[in-house]
């Protein structure tokens, strides 16, 4: 979950350190400033990275960082700078207009706050190359598929396999568990993947989900880790979780109360979890 801050002014690198440090929960590795010609850029990385001056330059340090496919980048380009968002928003990116003139950016809106209130966010699938936002990638119907089940059932398993693996890799990995669908295909996946395979599950005492995780944790022989959370402290941590969704949505926020809970245990564990979010 690294992030990358910057603007186009040079020699501004007290305002982005500034910027970063409101980002310090997306950095822990590591932090570092980077100033040119044209603009002074700022990334933050969660993982081990190579010295500091091979961090950023700019769009390659945003695509380490995120993965291919859920980039946000910021490449420096004549006379200024190229924001791009992956095509489907996962990775977020938000700009605003300083009283200078000059175009700055951030992963999170608290970063440009200071700035001005006008913050505005990167659409999926568009640029912004300074002086406005433009599509690079719309999605679109494909054509209806005619295969039997049977082959559309094997292609969705043999790509949903091959994507696990290439995040799992052999690694100790952790996978959060609620026992519906979406998350147990992911951890079955995921299990013979991985030299060691955590499960987290968070619920009240009591909560459907909390069995049927413990369930299918017990039939791929994952090593199951069950947080039980009270009320009070679901009340506890709302100001926090409600600070880094950046959202007053309630559904959003419902959900990821436990989400929070259940990935600060996994902190504990393992470097990095799957999830089935996004599965429907």
């Amino acid at each position: 979950m690294s992030g990358i801050a910057g603007c186009t002014r040079p020699g501004a690198r007290a305002d982005v350190e500034s910027m970063l440090a409101r980002l310090a929960h997306r950095g822990p590795a590591g932090q570092a400033v980077c100033e040119t010609e044209a603009a002074t850029l700022g990334v933050a990385w969660t993982g081990p990275q190579a010295a500091a001056d091979q961090v950023l330059h700019a769009e390659q340090a945003a695509q380490d960082r995120a993965g291919a496919g859920r980039l946000a980048a910021a490449m420096v380009v004549a006379g200024g700078v190229t924001l791009t968002r992956d095509p489907l928003g996962v990775a977020p990116l938000y700009f605003v207009r300083a009283d200078d003139g000059a175009l700055c950016f951030a992963s999170e809106v608290k970063a440009l706050l200071p700035i001005s209130g006008n913050v505005q966010c990167l659409p999926p699938g568009h640029t912004h190359d300074g002086t406005g936002v433009h599509a690079y990638f719309k999605l679109f119907r494909r054509p209806e598929l005619t295969s039997g089940p049977q082959r559309i059932a094997q292609e969705l398993h043999d790509r949903l396999a091959a994507a696990v693996r290439e995040c799992v890799d052999g690694r100790e990995m952790g996978c959060w568990l609620s026992g519906g669908l979406d998350s147990s295909v992911m951890a079955a996946l995921a299990r013979p993947a991985a030299d060691r395979l955590h499960t987290f599950a968070a619920g009240l005492a009591g909560a459907p989900d909390l069995a049927f995780a413990r369930s299918v944790a017990q039939f791929i022989r994952a090593e199951h880790h069950e947080i039980i959370v009270s009320f009070e402290q679901m009340l506890a941590v709302l100001p926090t979780v409600i600070y880094h969704l950046e959202s007053f949505d309630a559904l959003l926020v419902r959900s990821s109360i436990i989400n929070y809970l259940a990935g600060r245990a996994a902190a504990d564990h393992v470097p990095a979890v799957l999830s089935g979010d996004g599965g429907a």
